[in-house]
């Protein structure tokens, strides 16, 4: 670049004319070139974001299409395997029950049966957690002293069966 820069020098200095004139233009189109090619880097660039955005978003069907394929492998595994713990190979397979709190979609936060179990973070929203610990206390009946379960009207509890592949 240094080069470069001390060769136009010297041939500005000449004492031709029409050459003088022709090396001004070129003085003058050398940034407008350079700024070009900046504009078609700029672009090329521009390029390669949206088409990584492109393959991320087809990398990412790609991964839920997966997760998907195994987990119907893993229920069609599981009609075989039943609560039964089984080997095969290196594979030792197994069931895990697990529940889970499901609240209807529709509930109004702001009912009072529902207030205990709010949990305040940056927005209200309703705390599984707590619903999951309040369903699976047994509560005493006062007046019979019996054990009973208790239940929510909005909320109940729901088992899951999963697949251990170890």
């Amino acid at each position: 670049m240094f080069e470069e820069k001390n060769y136009y020098k010297d041939l500005f200095d000449s004492e031709d004319l029409e050459l003088n004139n022709q090396l001004e233009t070129i003085k003058e189109e050398l940034p407008l070139i350079k700024i070009e090619k900046l504009c078609n880097t700029i672009k090329e660039l521009e390029n390669l974001g949206e088409n990584c955005t492109s393959e991320i978003e087809r990398l990412k069907n790609k991964k839920r299409s997966s997760e998907n394929k195994i987990e119907n492998i893993k229920k069609y595994i599981m009609l075989f395997l039943g609560d039964d713990k089984l080997n095969v190979g290196t594979y030792t397979l197994s069931t895990r029950n697990t529940q889970a709190v499901d609240i209807d979609e529709a509930i109004d936060i702001k009912r009072e049966d529902v207030k205990p179990f709010i949990k305040t973070t940056i927005k209200e929203e309703i705390s599984k957690t707590l619903i999951k610990d309040y369903l699976t206390k047994d509560k005493i009946n006062e007046i019979t002293g019996e054990v009973e379960r208790v239940s929510l009207d909005f909320a109940r509890l729901k088992s899951n069966k999963s697949l251990q592949i170890k």
